[in-house]
């Protein structure tokens, strides 16, 4: 008896794992489709932004311009972030022409963010001290705590000095403070300070809800799925690393971002399993997206890593041509024999 229930847990075990592969090699194919496709969401961002653009041309109003705008920042800023800093400041001098104060603080948090993205941490901590916290609403004050929080994480990244991710943690206590319970900024910001706070358990069944609940089509879903990998990056689980970095790049590739770090997540994973041809394509792709958004902290980071994958990668194909050279040398010489 004991023998058919030792066979009946194995063969479950088995059943478990073969379905987990399973889903991570879909997930796989999904990514390669997602890749080839890459092309057709861009062309589908162009054309919103090109229709917006039209638009743009025959609205009279300067509030109707404002908007416009605002509209075309957000369509531009995970994709050119030169392109969204530039219609910020089209509507900072909108702001300032109607003396709208509300207005000026909008744009000032919002161009600071921008600019800690592109590593112009002076101007960014200028527009921000330059606002007064106390007249802020609701949505502006949990704005301008978020923006904080990732001007000290961004300039800690930089810097490499705790003192600022230690500011970026206060700021994001102070963005949970003011931001809805139940809304999904909230559970997403809980469920990285409980990452960071080493609460792993807690943080990857918070991240598994969202996971679940939010849409294919949502780029938070980026977000949400790249910490799950890194959970189990530190816990050594490459198989689940790679099925949640694979998640994370679908969404960025889907929602045309181009602030990723998915993909050079996803190259690094490949490069410690030695499948430097696969390391090599993304960390490629995640240079070039790091390049055509201009997003200093990104790229600087792909840089670190890309002269070491490179290296293995020209070594890996000097190795094959050799080889290839020798195939070629044996073909030969067995040719010749069955010739004579």
């Amino acid at each position: 008896m004991k023998n058919y229930i030792t066979l009946f847990v194995i063969l479950l075990l088995g059943r478990n794992v073969a379905v987990a592969q399973e889903s991570k090699e879909a997930v796989l194919h999904r990514l390669n489709q997602t890749i080839e496709q890459s092309a057709t969401y861009i062309q589908a961002k162009e054309q919103r932004i090109t229709s917006l653009g039209k638009t743009l041309k025959k609205a009279s109003q300067p509030t109707e311009k404002y908007d416009l705008h605002k509209q075309l920042y957000t369509e531009y800023r995970k994709f050119k972030v030169d392109s969204a800093v530039a219609y910020l400041l089209k509507n900072e001098q909108i702001a300032i022409a109607l003396n709208d104060t509300e207005k000026q603080d909008e744009t000032r948090i919002l161009l600071s963010k921008l600019y800690s993205v592109k590593g112009m941490y002076v101007e960014s901590l200028q527009l921000l001290s330059s606002i007064d916290k106390q007249r802020l609403n609701k949505t502006l004050l949990c704005d301008y705590y978020e923006t904080f929080h990732t001007y000290y994480s961004h300039y800690g990244q930089s810097t490499n000095n705790l003192h600022y991710f230690r500011m970026s943690d206060n700021y994001r206590d102070s963005l949970l403070l003011c931001l809805a319970p139940q809304s999904t900024l909230f559970k997403l910001n809980d469920a990285i300070k409980q990452f960071y706070s080493a609460d792993k358990n807690n943080a990857t069944q918070l991240f598994l809800s969202l996971l679940s609940q939010t849409p294919a089509d949502d780029p938070q879903r980026a977000v949400i799925a790249y910490y799950l990998g890194l959970i189990y990056q530190q816990q050594s689980n490459d198989e689940l690393q790679e099925y949640y970095f694979a998640l994370s790049a679908i969404a960025d590739i889907k929602n045309t971002i181009k602030d990723n770090a998915s993909l050079q997540s996803l190259a690094l994973t490949y490069y410690k399993r030695g499948n430097i041809s696969k390391a090599y394509q993304f960390i490629k792709m995640a240079i070039d997206d790091a390049a055509f958004c201009n997003v200093r902290h990104r790229a600087e980071e792909g840089a670190s890593f890309y002269s070491i994958i490179n290296t293995a990668y020209q070594e890996k194909e000097a190795k094959q041509k050799k080889e290839l050279q020798l195939y070629l040398v044996l073909i030969s010489v067995l040719s010749v024999a069955l010739i004579i």
